[in-house]
């Protein structure tokens, strides 16, 4: 294991949205290694987007559980392309 690996739990997964310290439980609600994909993809290619809402996750008045919101949106276009509306 490398120092820069990631512990599978710890309060470090909140910093970027998760609702616990534990990922896998907001990752398996719905899509699974789809949304970690989904998270890879966006956060390369469009880096200033994916950070400007990371930071807008992060404010007091809007706060939200960046990481839980990409799974949600995950969800959604995922039901959308399988009732053929994408």
């Amino acid at each position: 294991r490398s120092q820069f690996d990631p512990l599978p739990c710890g309060s470090h997964w909140d910093i970027i949205g998760f609702q616990g310290n534990d990922p896998s439980t907001d990752l398996n609600r719905s899509g699974r290694v789809l949304n970690v994909i989904h998270m890879l993809c966006f956060s390369t290619k469009h880096k200033e987007v994916f950070e400007k809402i990371h930071q807008l996750s992060q404010h007091p008045e809007q706060n939200f559980p960046f990481a839980c919101v990409s799974v949600n949106y995950t969800k959604a276009v995922m039901d959308a392309f399988r009732m053929g509306q994408l």
